[in-house]
């Protein structure tokens, strides 16, 4: 049964990071996420087999089934991406589930979802859009008020508060010492809420780890946007 809900759990991931793609392309901009996709070259509506999340791009050759212009590589590591965070997220659930566990849980897949959505936002349109901005805090808020009230405990609170107020006055300095050249303020707001998520400590190892694992995910991406434009 645990396979099972593996499964269904990448698959709703699948599903969440396809759907993180539409608001990626849209948002912001005159088309509505709710309105049909269609193909950005030839502007022919897509149908439902040709969205399928991860298989109908591979199956289509990574190009449009009409007009044969390419895919953006976007969407196959964004919904993968989407998946396998919600995977890894489910993996942490502890074996007697509780309202606020679970609670804890959606959270945290809001969270991951708002994440790559700005992530892949950002390097699309070298934008941060503030409503991404306020589902990471709230989402991350939501985890950690329900992580401490699951543990019975202030310690996840008190440990957010500072993870926040310490990230976020750290990348603001940065933002203040490079002019805004080197990051603008909407990255001291994910700090903010990466704080909020994990705490002061382990807020500041995820720093750390996310400045090397970073680089070498931009330099992927850059690569398979080289392919796959």
């Amino acid at each position: 049964m645990q396979g099972t809900e593996y499964l269904f759990i990448f698959f709703l991931g699948l599903c969440v990071g396809s759907f993180v793609n539409v608001l990626v392309f849209r948002f912001g901009f005159a088309e509505r996420p709710q309105k049909r996709s269609r193909c950005m070259a030839c502007d022919t509506e897509i149908a439902w087999y040709d969205l399928l999340p991860v298989i109908s791009f591979f199956a289509l050759g990574g190009r449009c089934r009409h007009c044969g212009s390419g895919l953006s590589i976007q969407y196959p590591l964004v919904e993968l991406s989407t998946a396998t965070l919600f995977t890894l997220a489910f993996a942490l659930l502890p074996p007697a589930l509780s309202f606020f566990s679970l609670l804890a849980f959606l959270s945290l897949c809001v969270f991951l979802a708002a994440f790559v959505g700005l992530v892949a936002y950002d390097m699309r349109h070298t934008l941060v859009p503030m409503p991404f901005l306020w589902w990471l805090i709230a989402s991350a808020s939501v985890a950690s008020i329900s992580q401490s009230i699951a543990t019975a405990s202030l310690s996840p609170l008190l440990e957010s508060g500072l993870g926040a107020v310490a990230l976020f006055c750290f990348f603001m300095l940065i933002v203040a010492v490079t002019r805004g050249r080197g990051m603008g303020a909407g990255d001291a707001y994910v700090g903010a809420a990466i704080g909020i998520l994990l705490g002061f400590t382990r807020g500041i190892e995820a720093v750390m780890v996310g400045v090397w694992t970073g680089a070498v995910v931009g330099l992927l991406m850059l690569f398979a946007y080289s392919i796959f434009p």
